[in-house]
């Protein structure tokens, strides 16, 4: 059982460093402590037979935190990317479209609409906040939340 402010003093050698501890305020729960982006991120960590953060069970912690870092990093550094991909698609000139029979920008207008009309949000550090999903036909849409 150690604080967060002891945590993040342990953790602040390394990014990607991370260490289970016990719950101060809730004495038999436990937080994931997570070194990323050169800040202590701290997740409620539950175990029902697999270990879960969120909605994705892994056998073990080091898979679960490897899962977490990737997510992490693909929610900051590749979010925009992904969104001007979803906004410019080319599959038009790769020869897409002739396999279905309407074309690609037909069938997506309308997600994409709705993603682009959406205000940005802001999360409890400022920052805004966009959530990547795939919608029936595949195709990955850029929502903020």
């Amino acid at each position: 059982m150690i604080s967060r402010e002891a945590a993040d003093q342990l953790l602040s050698v390394a990014e990607g460093s991370y260490l289970i501890r016990e719950s101060q305020r809730q004495p038999g729960t436990y937080t994931l402590a997570l070194r990323f982006g050169s800040q202590t991120r701290n997740f409620r960590l539950y175990y029902d037979g697999k270990h879960f953060v969120g909605e994705k069970r892994f056998e073990s912690i080091h898979d679960l935190v490897t899962d977490g870092l990737i997510t992490l990093y693909i929610e900051t550094k590749a979010a925009e990317y992904i969104a001007k991909m979803t906004i410019n698609p080319i599959y038009e000139h790769i020869g897409y479209t002739t396999l279905n029979r309407e074309p690609a920008y037909q069938k997506h207008m309308p997600v994409l609409k709705e993603t682009l009309d959406e205000k940005d949000s802001t999360g409890q550090d400022g920052v805004s906040e966009k959530r990547v999903s795939s919608n029936r036909a595949g195709m990955m849409t850029c929502s903020t939340a």
